[in-house]
């Protein structure tokens, strides 16, 4: 879902910066960039990196070297780079240059820690129950009729044999 959501914001990007590129209007690119990180809080940088390489609009909040970008994304980082080609409709698609869009993964990172925690929570309060339930189970299925016949082995070693045993069931355990 983050890969898609990415390149479409990339591609998206580079169709609303042809224009400004075109009359080099960068404070525009500049803003457009500021107004992508407020709207969107999961984006860490966006950048117009020229065919020169020369980046000529960026807002940066990860401080990452956004010209070495091309080389190498900084995922070790806990960002994901999207990268879009911005080209001219003219059925040439001559290149004026690169939109960087950069994702940051912490939010993501943090949802998938707290989904694990809560599956832990789950396992170990079901695991619990279960072993009430066995527990329960054990007491009556064999702790109950074993003490029935410890207690009337006691009553027979005590001489009182017109004490009587009730099978309550027809097992091993009686």
């Amino acid at each position: 879902m983050l890969s898609q959501q990415g390149d479409a914001l990339a591609k998206s990007a580079s169709l609303s910066m042809v224009e400004p590129m075109l009359v080099k209007d960068y404070s525009l690119m500049d803003e457009y960039f500021s107004v992508l990180i407020e709207e969107v809080p999961d984006i860490a940088f966006a950048a117009m990196i020229r065919n020169d390489g020369v980046v000529v609009a960026e807002k940066n909040s990860a401080q990452i070297d956004i010209p070495a970008l091309p080389k190498g994304s900084p995922e070790d980082k806990g960002i994901i780079v999207f990268r879009q080609n911005l080209t001219l409709l003219d059925g040439r698609n001559n290149a004026l240059g690169t939109i960087v869009i950069g994702f940051s993964t912490v939010s993501i990172e943090q949802q998938i820690a707290a989904g694990r925690r809560t599956i832990r929570q789950t396992v170990v309060v079901s695991l619990l129950i279960t072993l009430t339930l066995l527990g329960f189970a054990l007491r009556y299925s064999v702790l109950v009729p074993v003490r029935y016949l410890a207690h009337k082995a006691r009553t027979l070693g005590k001489g009182n044999y017109d004490s009587e045993i009730y099978l309550l069931r027809n097992d091993e355990m009686g």
